[in-house]
C-alpha cells in the first residue's frame, strides 16, 4: 500500500475517492480550497466549483438523490450561505450518501470572522458531526460518513479546522476501482422529497413537515445509540478525579499537553455529534472535575452539563463556558494552563526554557501583491471619495488589503456580497455624501449583480461601484 506526505485537506478528497464518491461540488475559502481541488487528480470524479454553497450543496443533493455518494465542500461562512437547502434535507434525508465538509477557521486565520458551524449543523439541524483530531482521522472519518449516511438515509457532516486541513501527515492511499461505487439510479419517492405543508391523514392529519420533523428526531437518536460503539470515541484510564475531555483537535493537544507536563489523567476522546451518552456517563463515574477541551464554542460542554443535570451527577463541568477564554483557537499552552488549574497538584510544574528571540522581529502588514492591477484603481478611488468626502464600502477578496495602509480606502468590509446592498442603504439614508463600493469579479457575478438592482429606484441615480478585476496571468 503505498504511503504519501499529504495535507488533510488531501486526506479528506482521498478518502472521499476511496469511498467511491461519484459527484463533488463546492466554493473556494480557505480552509477548505484544497479539498475540492485534488479531485483533479480523479477524472472519475466530477468535482466542479458552484456558483455559491448553497448551489454547491444542492448539486451533491441532486447527484445523491440519484442514488451516488457526493461531497459538498465549503468553509464556515459558506454554510451560512447554504442554511436554507440544509434546513430541507435534514427533514427529506438523503439516497446515496451524502457529506457535507465544514470547514472552521478558530481565530479567524484567513476568515473575516469565526464561528463553529457545529452550531448550525449539529444544534439546528440535527446532523451528525465527524470532528477529526488530526489529518489521519480526517480520512477515516470521511469514509465512515459515508457509510453512516447510506445506512441512516441522513446526510453527515465532516467539520476539520485550519489545523487539521494545513496540518501534514503520512496517509495511506489504499487500492481503489471506481467501477465498485454506486451506480445512479434514481428512487421515487413523493413522501420525502416534495417538502408541502400537506396533512397526512395516516398520522392524524398533522402536516408533512411535521411529521419529517419527527422521523429526523428518531434518526437523531439512532445515530446517537450508534456513535455508542464508534471507533472515533475512547475512554483511557488514567489517575485522579479531574478528567479531562478532548474534542477534534483538542484531543490532540490534550495528548501533547499531558507529554509535556507528565501527568496521566483520564482522558475522553469525543469527537462525534451527537455525543454518546451511555459512555459519556461512564466516563463521568467517581469524577469531581472535567475540563472539555473543543474548538469554539461550548458545544459538547453544555451537553455534557445537561446530562449532568438530567442524571443528578454532581461533576463540575468546565471549558470555554468561562474557565478559559471562548475565543480564539486553542494551543497546546492554553491547555496545560487549564490543566494545572483544573488539578491543583500540577501547578507547581514548571514547563521547559525556550529561549526568546535577541530581536523583535518586524510585524509584516497585510498588502497587496507586488505589481497588481488594483493598486492603481484603489489610489484612483481614493481620490475621488476623498475629495468628495465618500464614503467606500468594502467586499471580500483580496482587494480588502486596501482597507490597510498605506491606501486605508474602505470604511467597511462585512461578507461576500455586502458593499453593494450596504451601499445602497447609506444613499438612500440622505446624508447627501457619495458612495463606492468596491467588490470582486467573482463576488458580483454571484451576488452583486443582484445586490446592484436595488441602486435605480424611485427615481434615484445608480450608486457608483467599481469591480476589481484579477490580472491574467
Amino acid at each position: 500500500m503505498e504511503q504519501r506526505y499529504v495535507m488533510g485537506n488531501e486526506a479528506i478528497t482521498r478518502g472521499a475517492v476511496e469511498a467511491g464518491v461519484k459527484v463533488a461540488a463546492g466554493y473556494p475559502g480557505t480552509p477548505a480550497t484544497e479539498i475540492l481541488d485534488r479531485y483533479v487528480d480523479y477524472p472519475d470524479v466530477h468535482a466542479q466549483w458552484a456558483s455559491n454553497e448553497k448551489v454547491a450543496l444542492e448539486v451533491a443533493l441532486g447527484a445523491s438523490l440519484a442514488g451516488v455518494r457526493a461531497m459538498a465542500v465549503m468553509k464556515h461562512n459558506g454554510t451560512n450561505v447554504c442554511t436554507d437547502i440544509l434546513m430541507h434535507l435534514n427533514f427529506t434525508g438523503v439516497s446515496g450518501g451524502l457529506v457535507l465538509i465544514s470547514a472552521d477557521d478558530p481565530g479567524g486565520l484567513s476568515s473575516q470572522n469565526e464561528e463553529d458551524s457545529r452550531i448550525l449543523v449539529h444544534t439546528y439541524a440535527n446532523l451528525p458531526v465527524f470532528d477529526p483530531s488530526s489529518a489521519l482521522e480526517a480520512k477515516a472519518m470521511v469514509k465512515e460518513a459515508y457509510i453512516l449516511s447510506e445506512s441512516t438515509r441522513m446526510c453527515v457532516a465532516l467539520r476539520p479546522v485550519m489545523r487539521v486541513c494545513h496540518s501534514r501527515a503520512i496517509i495511506p492511499f489504499e487500492n481503489y476501482n471506481p467501477a465498485d461505487a454506486p451506480s445512479a439510479r434514481w428512487t421515487d419517492d413523493r413522501e420525502r422529497y416534495i417538502m408541502s405543508a400537506v396533512e397526512i391523514r395516516e398520522l392524524g392529519g398533522i402536516k408533512r413537515p411535521q411529521a419529517r420533523h419527527r422521523w429526523l428526531n428518531a434518526k437523531y437518536r439512532e445515530i446517537q445509540a450508534l456513535f455508542e460503539d464508534s471507533p472515533f470515541n475512547s475512554i483511557e484510564d488514567g489517575e485522579g478525579d479531574v478528567a479531562l475531555v478532548g474534542c477534534g483537535i483538542g484531543y490532540s493537544y490534550v495528548k501533547e499537553a499531558q507529554a509535556i507536563i507528565g501527568s496521566r489523567l483520564p482522558v475522553f476522546k469525543l469527537c462525534t455529534l451527537p455525543i454518546p451518552i451511555d459512555r459519556t456517563l461512564q466516563f463521568l463515574k467517581g469524577k469531581k472535575r472535567v475540563v472539555v477541551f473543543e474548538e469554539l464554542e461550548p458545544v459538547v460542554e453544555n451537553l455534557i452539563k445537561g446530562l449532568c443535570q438530567e442524571h443528578r451527577i454532581d461533576v463540575d463541568i468546565l471549558g470555554r463556558s468561562g474557565f478559559f477564554p471562548s475565543d480564539g483557537e486553542l494551543t497546546v499552552s492554553t491547555v496545560i494552563d487549564a490543566v494545572k488549574k483544573a488539578a491543583p497538584s500540577l501547578e507547581n510544574h514548571r514547563l521547559p526554557e525556550v529561549r526568546r528571540l535577541s530581536i523583535d522581529i518586524p510585524v509584516r502588514t497585510r498588502t497587496q501583491c507586488v505589481g497588481c492591477a488594483h493598486r492603481a484603481l484603489l489610489y484612483n478611488v481614493k481620490r475621488v471619495a476623498r475629495k468628495r468626502k465618500g464614503i467606500v464600502f468594502g467586499d471580500i477578496g483580496c482587494h480588502d488589503a486596501g482597507a490597510f495602509k498605506p491606501l486605508e480606502l474602505q470604511s467597511t468590509i462585512y461578507c461576500m456580497g455586502s458593499s453593494v446592498p450596504m451601499a445602497t442603504g447609506a444613499f438612500f439614508a440622505g446624508e447627501g455624501r457619495p458612495v463606492f463600493s468596491i467588490i470582486g469579479d467573482s463576488t458580483f457575478f454571484i451576488l452583486g449583480s443582484m445586490d446592484s438592482s436595488t441602486g435605480p429606484t424611485r427615481g434615484r441615480p445608480r450608486l457608483s461601484f467599481c469591480v476589481t478585476t484579477a490580472p491574467l496571468r
